[in-house]
């Protein structure tokens, strides 16, 4: 517990030490009718200009057994100078889809041979229906990706919404999804 915490006031620390601040920018404006969502307004932060994305896989995971439609997913890594700051998979619906797409970010030390304590694993939800763009925090515990986190490192929404890893989470989201064209044609009926 004692790891936790001190990563979550880490991170603050270094939203703090960028420019941001614990619930700053949009902060869930409702501009979608959600007081959940994130506009995507984005912070302004300066500090995203030195945050690199590097795409590293990319594959189908064949038909959704629901509608039918191609599954896909890319998986990469986020970085500032040559630290790595978090592990990411978008996973989506190809075409116009009923379902929204994924974003699952690990944050912390990413380090396969750090302890698992050292790492949490958080999931948004994105939808984009043509008006509007809204990405929300979601459950990530029982998502696959949180075994590469650790077993239990799924965080619960309730443990991200209100804390500074909402805002940085809801800022590298929007971060991954403005930096590849295939992210664009992500698009989710109402």
């Amino acid at each position: 517990m004692i790891a936790f915490w001190a990563l979550l006031i880490g991170l603050a620390f270094w939203c703090f030490l960028k420019g941001g601040r614990p619930g700053g920018g949009c902060g869930g404006c409702g501009g979608c009718g959600s007081s959940a969502g994130h506009c995507g307004t984005g912070s302004g932060d300066p500090a995203a200009e030195d945050l690199r994305v590097q795409f590293l896989e990319a594959k189908d995971l064949g038909p959704c057994a629901d509608c039918g439609q191609m599954t896909r997913s890319v998986a990469g890594d986020l970085w500032i100078g040559d630290l790595r700051i978090a592990v990411f998979w978008v996973t989506w619906t190809d075409g116009r889809s009923r379902h929204p797409a994924f974003i699952d970010l690990i944050l912390g030390e990413i380090d396969r041979d750090a302890a698992p304590e050292e790492r949490v694993g958080i999931s948004l939800c994105y939808r984009n229906d043509g008006a509007c763009q809204e990405i929300e925090i979601i459950d990530a515990e029982g998502r696959a990706f949180t075994e590469w986190a650790g077993p239990g490192r799924g965080l619960p929404k309730n443990r991200v919404i209100g804390t500074p890893l909402e805002r940085e989470a809801l800022d590298l989201a929007e971060h991954i999804l403005g930096s590849d064209p295939r992210f664009a044609g992500i698009e989710t009926v109402v």
